[in-house]
């Protein structure tokens, strides 16, 4: 803990004289810290990925182990296992009872039960030994975990893989050795769907004759870096019925354009 601390050592001799020997000391935070606290990624398509990259730095003379958490601190850390950890178990119970449901049926499933507990076990280690540790399908930090020498940095790579063209944000937490609290990184990104726009916004009709037929063409091509569903949207107002569109569905690879007709009926 940072800050002073003090306290008394008893020490007796073989004589039986007791001594007492004041003790004091000072604890304070290494100079160890993230070269920021904030990653901002570049704008990236979904589907697609972008990375960024930030140090360690160790200015101290010690090894700093270091290990990205999902937790601000440990207590916070170890009632999140407590609470996975209780849900398991309500989970095995009631796995357990349909087992054994099963098995007055069919005897022969018996073996299947040291499979679900193992199972089960398995899900509780995992809990106890990585359960605080970041995991995410957005951000990627690696390394995740490792050492800083004395006096040197760490190279740390950021990779953001967005799954939805919205805002993305997290905070993460360094878990070092020589800082009393948890260093937070807050990594933030923006995924971006797929882009396509017409080569012009208005198509001028003019004077038609009633029952008359046009066919018009509007380019739709794909401005964006990766394929581009659509799908005719059908309109509810007055005249929508007086106008068919062919291909009404389709895909845009990169760079791709198709001809989108129009057609007066």
């Amino acid at each position: 803990v940072v800050g002073s601390s003090s306290g008394t050592l008893l020490l007796q001799y073989d004589t039986g004289e007791l001594v007492a020997v004041q003790l004091t000391g000072a604890a304070d935070d290494g100079n160890i810290r993230l070269e920021k606290s904030t990653i901002k990624m570049d704008t990236t398509f979904v589907s697609l990925s972008s990375q960024r990259t930030f140090k360690i730095l160790n200015r101290s003379n010690i090894i700093a182990k270091f290990q990205f958490k999902s937790f601000a601190t440990r207590v916070e850390e170890e009632q999140a296992k407590l609470r996975f950890t209780s849900t398991l178990r309500r989970d095995e119970e009631t796995e357990v009872d349909e087992f054994s449901q099963l098995l007055q049926a069919d005897p022969s499933m018996k073996e299947n039960l040291s499979l679900l507990t193992r199972r089960y076990e398995t899900l509780r280690n995992d809990v106890e030994n990585t359960g605080g540790d970041f995991e995410d399908d957005v951000f990627v930090l690696e390394p995740s975990a490792g050492d800083v020498w004395p006096n040197s940095e760490l190279e740390i790579t950021v990779t953001f893989r967005p799954s939805e063209a919205v805002s993305h944000t997290r905070t993460v937490y360094c878990d070092i050795t020589g800082r009393e609290t948890r260093l937070p990184l807050k990594l933030r990104g923006d995924g971006l769907g797929p882009q396509a726009s017409f080569e012009f916004d208005t198509v001028q009709l003019g004077s038609v004759f009633i029952n008359s037929h046009h066919v018009y063409q509007a380019l739709l091509s794909n401005t964006g870096a990766i394929p581009v569903p659509f799908q005719l949207r059908k309109s509810e107002s007055l005249f929508a019925s007086d106008f068919s569109f062919s291909p009404e569905a389709g895909t845009l690879q990169l760079g791709e354009s198709v001809p989108i007709e129009v057609s007066t009926c």
